[in-house]
């Protein structure tokens, strides 16, 4: 009878119709890490074409991005780094006599959080490296970046949060693992503040780029006459005027930026207080 059972063991543990959990495990951290190489890697391939092929302003504005990107894909990869140590800690000190594979599927709960961790990660840093080319080839926007970035934050502490469940309160290996999270919450806000900069700069810099970002390119411009237009108050005031129309033509007031906001807040200031002059250029479409 005991042989018997110890048959059905063998056999239920060698079926092919339930993939070893130790392998899952094994090709979704592999998958990570090469989505984060990948990312890595490009990141280093686009600095270098644009330095090769722009200057000034674009310059500028992609180093900072890319610089600040690079830096956060490289905390990024040593987070998976000491995930992948703890993780073997974990296993090493968890399975008693039994096998890793066992392990796992005992704690599947807790092999399901690892899992999905992991692969969330792979898919941030992806949506990273893409809102990252589309910014850096003037297709894409420096919120997207924003977004990407702080996702990036939220999927590497669901990682470290899966990883700690079972770990060694006092384990050195989940010490560093919370060093290296609190490093990736660090770069993620120096990306966050890099990109809104750099996107002051595009706003500022406006039509004298080379590559046409799209942020209201006739809303800016007409911005930067407005600012640098130093005349009497009439002239001032159809800036002001071609400011407020165009700026609500190209985007509803709910999707702006605190900035916009500002802007936009400004100009409305500023026709109130010359009411009878903006109904004059309203009603008399004056440009």
């Amino acid at each position: 009878m005991l042989k018997c059972c110890s048959l059905v063991s063998l056999c239920e543990d060698q079926s092919p119709g339930v993939e070893d959990m130790v392998s899952v495990v094994q090709r979704e951290m592999d998958n990570m890490d090469s989505a984060i190489r990948d990312a890595v890697e490009k990141f280093t391939a686009m600095l270098e074409n644009s330095r090769a092929t722009d200057s000034g302003t674009q310059l500028e504005v992609n180093e900072s991005i890319l610089g600040t990107c690079s830096e956060l894909m490289a905390a990024v990869r040593l987070l998976v780094q000491r995930g992948a140590e703890l993780q073997k800690e974990i296993v090493d000190a968890g399975k008693g006599g039994s096998s890793p594979r066992e392990f796992y599927k005992r704690n599947h709960r807790w092999t399901e959080g690892l899992l999905s961790g992991a692969k969330t990660v792979a898919i941030a840093c992806q949506a990273l490296m893409t809102a990252a080319d589309q910014v850096v080839s003037g297709k894409g926007k420096f919120e997207e970046v924003i977004v990407a970035s702080r996702e990036i934050a939220a999927s590497s502490m669901q990682l470290v949060m899966a990883s700690r469940v079972k770990a060694d309160k006092s384990s050195l290996k989940l010490t560093n693992l919370k060093a290296a999270a609190k490093t990736i919450s660090t770069l993620t806000g120096t990306v966050v503040a890099t990109a809104e900069n750099c996107r002051d700069k595009v706003v500022m810099a406006g039509s004298e780029l080379s590559t046409p970002y799209p942020y209201h390119t006739s809303f800016w411009v007409t911005y930067k006459k407005y600012i640098a237009y130093n005349a009497d108050s009439i002239q001032l005031l159809k800036f002001t005027l071609l400011l407020t129309t165009s700026f609500l033509t190209y985007a509803s007031f709910n999707n702006l930026t605190h900035y916009e906001h500002f802007l936009i807040n400004q100009s409305l200031t500023f026709l109130k207080t010359h009411s009878s002059l903006s109904q004059y250029f309203i009603l008399n479409q004056v440009h």
